[in-house]
């Protein structure tokens, strides 16, 4: 039976991440996975910020994107959050599995 389940991401599976997307109305709520995958790599390297990027998948089938970050300073500064705390930095899943209870298991 297929599960929904989280997969850190590697250089084999983060091309079918990339080309998930969200639909029309909602691309103004959530970053590309692209843009999201370059937000991390400068936040491990320009700012020591502990990222960890996910691929949400049903079985085999990326389904959703997840992107976390540990004790990030500017959320303190713009959002009130307090330090020391994971934050879920990126979360979306594909206009096409949208409505089947997926983002929820996932989180």
């Amino acid at each position: 039976m297929n599960s929904i389940h989280l997969e850190k991401l590697t250089w084999d599976t983060v091309e079918d991440v990339l080309k998930l997307k969200v639909s029309k109305e909602q691309k103004e709520f959530v970053a590309p996975n692209r843009d999201s995958m370059i937000d991390a790599y400068f936040a491990l390297t320009d700012e020591a910020i502990p990222v960890s990027t996910f691929g949400i998948y049903l079985g085999k089938k990326p389904v959703g994107f997840l992107m976390i970050g540990y004790d990030v300073p500017w959320a303190e500064q713009y959002y009130g959050l307090p330090r020391g705390y994971y934050y879920i930095w990126r979360f979306m899943i594909d206009k096409r599995y949208q409505g089947k209870g997926y983002g929820k298991a996932a989180l």
